[in-house]
């Protein structure tokens, strides 16, 4: 399990790769973002709702 800051500085070195690059790159995205988590989506009035 890692450690919070261990995870703080893998982020930070990754922004810091992105502030130096010109375009955004895949390999780039996959360390930005570790996951993301989409909930069932609930009927709010007329409208749907959905949390990531």
């Amino acid at each position: 399990m890692q450690t919070v800051q261990h995870s703080k500085d893998m982020f930070i070195g990754a922004v810091r790769k992105f502030l130096d690059m010109e375009t955004i790159t895949a390999p780039l995205i996959h360390e930005l973002i570790d996951h993301i988590d989409v909930y069932e989506a609930e009927a709010r009035a007329k409208t749907r709702h959905r949390e990531l």
